[in-house]
């Protein structure tokens, strides 16, 4: 499975359901209809006394693809929501 980094002001209206498609450029990627697909958010944060990385992961599946008016190498997709978001958090150790 493709993982995609995502920024979190567009994988939040995903997770919310107004946002259901992408654009993405395509050259090296090969996406294709029935391909799933990890949106992954990763940020650090400070918990627990503890520096770690949090990743906000959602599984998607695409649906539809077009190149129509996209740059070249790009195209967009929709696609459906597959699951659950995910959350993975990783505590950072640092090496001195």
């Amino acid at each position: 499975m493709l993982t995609l980094d995502i920024l979190e002001k567009y994988l939040l209206p995903i997770i919310e359901g107004s946002k259901t498609f992408e654009i993405r450029y395509n050259r090296d990627r090969n996406f294709h209809v029935g391909q799933y697909v990890c949106l992954k958010h990763t940020r650090s944060d400070f918990v627990n006394h503890k520096n770690v990385m949090i990743s906000t992961m959602l599984i998607i599946k695409i649906k539809y693809i077009t190149n129509y008016a996209q740059k070249p190498d790009y195209v967009v997709f929709s696609f459906d929501k597959i699951g659950d978001v995910m959350t993975e958090v990783e505590e950072i150790k640092w090496k001195y």
